[in-house]
């Protein structure tokens, strides 16, 4: 692994899942990364799959010595290369969530600095996880995109915090669709018929975790 060391800069990260001998969604990785890239004005272009790929060997033999199925991947970036590190990835069992309201965050570029998150997650109480609310439209938890479901149609908020790569992919293969969603429409009794919410990024396909039932939702 690269060791790390502080950036000069601000920095951003891309988090890659490896199984079954590959590395999942990585165009969709290497399309964020390169909006990133031209949305700061860092004109040095870097290939996710080249760097991946010299890390392939360590990667495999972590798999080996501790058995494990699936690989968390995090190159962080600025300018340049900051790190590649690699671990072993166990999914946080999220059983209840609670909404908070923040109008002012801003996180469409998945910044290395998750200050604001980490503070909106500390305010989850007695819950396991956040839905952050902005504006009066539901965005995503603090780590993850989110799947609302009524039992035929999964929806996904029409404007999360940050587009994240599992979501675009089940949108482009016609597995959900965005919709505009507010507190009232995730809550028990909402006239959407939703009944249960799926966290997703992209170290958790969905199904990877259980579903949240909407009882479980604690209101702002």
């Amino acid at each position: 692994m690269t060791p790390h060391t502080p950036p000069a800069s601000p920095a951003y990260v891309e988090t890659i899942r490896f199984s079954s001998d590959r590395f999942h969604l990585l165009p969709y990785h290497q399309q964020r990364l390169d909006r990133t890239l031209e949305e700061t004005g860092i004109d040095t272009p870097i290939d996710l799959s080249h760097i991946l790929g010299s890390h392939i060997e360590g990667i495999r033999d972590l798999i080996d010595k501790t058995e494990t199925t699936t690989v968390k991947c995090r190159v962080v970036y600025s300018g340049r290369i900051e790190s590649v590190e690699y671990h072993p990835y166990t999914p946080r069992q999220i059983r209840s969530l609670k909404i908070v309201e923040c109008d002012d965050i801003d996180y469409h570029l998945k910044s290395l600095d998750r200050t604001v998150l980490s503070r909106l997650h500390d305010a989850r109480g007695e819950a396991d996880e956040v839905i952050i609310s902005k504006g009066g439209l539901i965005t995503d938890t603090s780590y993850s995109n989110l799947i609302f479901c009524n039992g035929e149609t999964f929806l996904t908020p029409e404007t999360p915090l940050l587009k994240g790569v599992m979501r675009q992919w089940l949108i482009d293969n016609g597995l959900v669709r965005t919709y505009p969603l507010t507190e009232k429409d995730i809550l028990p009794g909402n006239s959407l018929g939703i009944s249960s919410v799926i966290l997703i990024n992209a170290m958790l396909p969905p199904h990877v975790i259980p579903p949240v039932p909407i009882t479980d939702i604690i209101p702002s």
